[in-house]
């Protein structure tokens, strides 16, 4: 059994403990689905809890022997009714499309998870070791001083995951293990929830579900063979989502979006306890992840809540209590925890522009010219489509509940386009695709539950298959084009990044190779030039960066800084305690290594490295003979 596997199982168990704990002849997918939303919000939220006192390993370690336990007790008491599975497992018919959509959203991921190492990756894998050995509030690896305000929440997974595996995985196996498995709850949650929108057949919902985690631009519909891969001013959602906190964004957006629309919706009421729940659960991880999804979530349930009230409680003052309730829960989260809305946190800068079609990683074009409207236009093709077949579909079935979904969606749509075309974030556009990833990713949902509604008759089935086929104009496209950058350009994105310093390090053992292993504090770390990312993604470490200034979020994303240049600055950050150092077990030209070797200074550290421990004395004389 691989270690990677070892650290998903752990780190699933509180969802099966908790799911073990609530199981009856009586239960729905409904519930399930919404227990699992919220026990993977709330196992986040406690951890991180807990890592305020104690680092986010030791945080980890006492959250899982606590559920371990749990989960004991749980099989002893209810042990004559776990005799009843041979049963329930006959039954296994009902629950074969959540796994199977769940299956297919991690292959999904794997697509990209398994051979490439892309994005800022050579920021997140130090960062992930070394949160693991801190606290909350955490720091940047590269930064000593100074709270990290970031959305760290797909950091401190990875993180989990690597503790969960005896700290045997590297920081980069961990972030693409963690992608792997928040793809495949999201496929869990939408195979339990997705059919109470009003359409089971398990091929829709795997249609449903490839569509909502490839849509992005419609790059097909360009002239030329020679397209790009990203759009004018977005890139596609699985390319993004290999960003840590943005997969954990999707499912809780997901689970938000299903608490809020499933009491109106469901045949069977869901219970309220799991509404609310779930609700309250999502808002608190989303104010960790992604704040601009949140506020636009937040602004479609105020929508749905004046139209069609009863979804928050039978009386309009209920609504008014959870939607205050809601508030104070984001107020508290950032209180605890920080992150992009922490207090303290720098405010990105943002000024109105005149329209455009923003770039992303290129020039913007204004949309006064035909060439940024027709850019704007197949970016976003599928958004407008999306709301024409909303606006049929109210004609179709002049519902109150389809009323509001249509007017919800449809009024953040408009607003996060308008905020896509006029609104620059730090002076530019790169940042500007934050204003549409909600409506591009719950799109599909949106109009899967309209599609489903229409009447019996006639002219309603027509209206039907017109509102379907705008969701096909719009969405076909959009997937197919990046289905088309998987099997092209993907490829030669993935050679190029295939790892750092020529590795991705997803068959390291750090405990083997490296000698990690649990119980290690983040401390100021020399590493020399080929072993750096080996060492950082197994080691938790603060580490030297060339000087430069911070990026436009304030946040230092850099490559590390070698040489005697860097040990410098581990000098003076050691002061006069001994500095570690890592180092080959080979001769090496590296000025610091080679004559710590020589020295004596090092003893091994597992197969891979050495790891010497040099004074202050030491580092004077190798400073000096520079």
């Amino acid at each position: 059994m691989s270690w990677s596997l070892v650290a998903v199982l752990l780190y699933l168990l509180p969802l099966g403990v908790f799911l073990g704990a609530r199981h009856s002849e009586r239960r729905n997918a409904l519930s399930v689905g919404f227990d699992t939303v919220s026990i993977v919000a709330l196992d986040f939220l406690s951890v991180l809890l807990l890592a305020r006192v104690v680092s986010l390993e030791l945080a980890t370690l006492i959250s899982r022997t606590a559920w371990l336990v749990f989960g004991g007790v749980v099989a002893v008491r209810r042990r004559a009714e776990f005799r009843k599975f041979l049963p329930f497992l006959r039954r296994l018919e009902a629950w074969a499309p959540p796994l199977l959509l769940a299956l297919l959203a991690v292959m999904i991921s794997r697509t990209l998870s398994v051979p490439c190492a892309i994005w800022d990756r050579l920021w997140h894998i130090p960062l992930v070791t070394s949160m693991r050995g801190q606290r909350v509030p955490f720091f940047n690896v590269f930064e000593r001083h100074g709270q990290l305000f970031y959305h760290y929440l797909g950091d401190a997974h990875a993180a989990m995951l690597q503790v969960l595996s005896f700290d045997h995985i590297h920081a980069s196996n961990a972030l693409s293990r963690s992608h792997d498995v928040m793809f495949g709850l999201l496929g869990l949650i939408i195979g339990l929830l997705a059919p109470a929108f009003g359409q089971r057949k398990t091929l829709s919902l795997a249609v449903l579900t490839a569509g909502a985690l490839l849509i992005g631009p419609a790059t097909l519909l360009r002239e030329g063979l020679n397209r790009p891969g990203t759009g004018q001013s977005l890139v596609n959602l699985l390319s993004l989502s290999f960003r840590p906190h943005v997969p954990l964004s999707f499912f809780f957006m997901f689970g938000f979006t299903a608490a809020a629309l499933l009491p109106l919706i469901a045949r069977k009421a869901p219970q309220r306890n799991e509404v609310l729940l779930t609700l309250f659960s999502a808002t608190g991880a989303l104010a960790l992840t992604d704040e601009i999804s949140l506020a636009f979530l937040g602004l479609a349930l105020g929508v749905v809540w004046l139209v069609a009230p009863q979804g928050l409680g039978p009386r309009r003052k209920d609504g008014v209590l959870i939607l205050i309730g809601l508030a104070l829960t984001i107020a508290l989260v950032i209180l605890i925890y920080g992150g992009t809305l922490g207090i303290g946190a720098p405010r990105e800068p943002m000024a109105f522009v005149a329209p455009q079609a923003p770039g992303f990683y290129q020039p913007s074009v204004p949309l006064s010219t035909e060439n940024g409207r027709l850019l704007l236009l197949l970016d976003l093709l599928p958004l407008p489509l999306i709301v024409m077949a909303g606006a049929v579909s109210a004609l179709a079935n002049r519902t109150r509940v389809v009323t509001a979904t249509f007017a919800a969606f449809t009024l953040i749509s408009l607003l996060s386009v308008v905020l896509l075309t006029t609104v620059v974030v730090n002076g530019d556009g790169l940042e500007s695709h934050r204003f549409v990833t909600t409506v591009l990713f719950l799109g599909p949902f949106y109009a899967f539950y309209w599609v489903a509604q229409a009447g019996a008759s006639q002219w309603s089935q027509r209206l039907r298959q017109l509102a379907l086929g705008l969701v096909l104009l719009g969405v076909v496209p959009s997937t197919l084009s990046t289905v088309e950058w998987l099997v092209t350009m993907a490829v030669s994105l993935c050679n190029q990044t295939r790892g750092y310093w020529g590795d991705t390090y997803y068959a390291t053992d750090c405990s083997a190779q490296t000698g990690a292993s649990f119980g290690e504090s983040p401390t100021p770390i020399y590493i020399e030039h080929d072993q750096w990312y080996l060492i950082s993604g197994c080691h938790p470490m603060f580490a030297p960066v060339p000087n430069a200034p911070a990026n436009k979020h304030a946040v230092i994303v850099n490559w590390p800084e070698t040489g005697l240049s860097g040990f410098a600055k581990v000098d003076r950050w050691a002061g006069s305690s001994p500095a570690i150092a890592y180092c080959p077990h080979t001769p090496t030209a590296d000025p610091v290594c080679s004559e710590a070797m020589s020295e004596g200074l090092c003893h091994p550290s597992g197969t891979d490295a050495l790891r010497c421990s040099i004074s202050a004395k030491d580092r004077a004389h190798i400073l000096h003979k520079r």
